[in-house]
C-alpha cells in the first residue's frame, strides 16, 4: 500500500491555488498527514460530484464518473493507487457530506442516496 504517503486530508478544488492553469500550491493543511492517496482522490471525487452540473443527477453515477477521471489524472501524473479503495474513501466523503448539507438545510443529497432526508 501506500499508507506512509502525505496526504492533504481534504482534498478539493477549493484548496488549490492555481496560476495560468498549472498547479501552484495547496492551502489549509490542517489535515495532512501520512496515508493512502486513495483517500485524497476518493474525496476529491465526491466534492466534484457534489457540485456536478453536467447533468448527472445520481450521485453514485457522478462520484464513478469523478473517480474514473481523478484515478485517470492521477496515474497520468506517475502515482498508482487502488480504484476499489478510492472509491471506498469517495462514498464514505459522498455520505458525509449528504451529512453536512443535511445539517445545513439541504436533505436532497442524503435523500437521493437512500437516506433519511427529515429528523
Amino acid at each position: 500500500g501506500h499508507s506512509n504517503s502525505v496526504i492533504h486530508g481534504d482534498l478539493h478544488a477549493g484548496q488549490l491555488i492555481v496560476d495560468t492553469a498549472r498547479l501552484a500550491g495547496l492551502i489549509d493543511l490542517d489535515d495532512l498527514s501520512a496515508g493512502d492517496p486513495a483517500a485524497d482522490i476518493g474525496n476529491f471525487a465526491a466534492h466534484l460530484a457534489t457540485r456536478d452540473k453536467s447533468g448527472r443527477m445520481d450521485p453514485h453515477a457522478s462520484l464513478s464518473h469523478w473517480l474514473q477521471a481523478a484515478l485517470a489524472a492521477y496515474g497520468e501524473a506517475g502515482g498508482c493507487v487502488s480504484p476499489a479503495l478510492a472509491g471506498a474513501y469517495g462514498r464514505l466523503a459522498l455520505i458525509c457530506r449528504a451529512l453536512k448539507f443535511r445539517e445545513g438545510g439541504n436533505p436532497e443529497l442524503l435523500a437521493a442516496l437512500g437516506g433519511v432526508s427529515s429528523g
